[in-house]
């Protein structure tokens, strides 16, 4: 269950909680015990400003070494795409001089 639903249904189960006190004849001091229990569980559920920076802080040092680890990446892989590229055209050359040589030797190429 997600964490803000979990705490409507949370709430709604205290509002259920009070009507029933009601019916049951329960003291104001009852039900303000109820309420402030309500407050204080809900207090401890509520994220600081220093934990959500402490956590932002963390989220900011991930990203920047995911933002250095796709440097690496592209540094690595630029050179590597023109060697694939001049290979290709390389290998595409050699088939279109056997094919030459094939044609002039009478050999027949099966196809696949």
């Amino acid at each position: 269950m997600k964490p803000a639903f979990r705490q409507v249904v949370c709430l709604l189960m205290d509002i259920y909680n009070l009507n029933a006190m009601a019916k049951k004849n329960v003291t104001l001091d009852q039900v303000l015990a109820a309420v402030n229990n309500g407050f204080t569980a809900l207090e401890n559920k509520v994220t600081t400003k220093e934990e959500f920076h402490a956590f932002q802080q963390v989220i900011d040092d991930r990203f920047r070494l995911i933002q250095a680890d796709l440097k690496d990446i592209k540094t690595t892989l630029t050179p590597l795409m023109g060697i694939v590229t001049r290979t290709d055209k390389e290998v595409n050359d050699l088939r279109n001089r056997i094919a030459f040589v094939e044609q002039k030797l009478g050999i027949i190429r099966k196809k696949g």
